[in-house]
């Protein structure tokens, strides 16, 4: 992990890997009903967000308060990945 305050190179990652992960949130959502290919990728983003609740010790008690809001946390936990 990149130490605080980010170095010049681990602010370049930061945005990237935060506006990649925004891109494909937005993708997922958009074509994921229609498309095999984001339904998938929806699919893994929430395995991934699974996983990283689990990490970092936040567990859900009811599945269905998950929604995309809760997803959307990914792009800020992304450098914790």
């Amino acid at each position: 992990m990149c130490p605080i305050p980010l170095s010049k190179d681990c602010r370049i990652l930061h945005e990237y890997l935060s506006e990649n992960m925004a891109y494909m949130l937005n993708e997922a959502y958009k074509h994921g009903e229609h498309s095999p290919f984001w339904y998938q990728i929806v699919l893994q983003l929430w395995q991934l967000k699974g996983m990283s609740d689990a990490f970092n010790r936040k567990f859900i008690d009811r599945a269905d308060l998950l929604n995309r809001s809760h997803l959307n946390t990914l792009i800020d936990e992304v450098m914790g990945i």
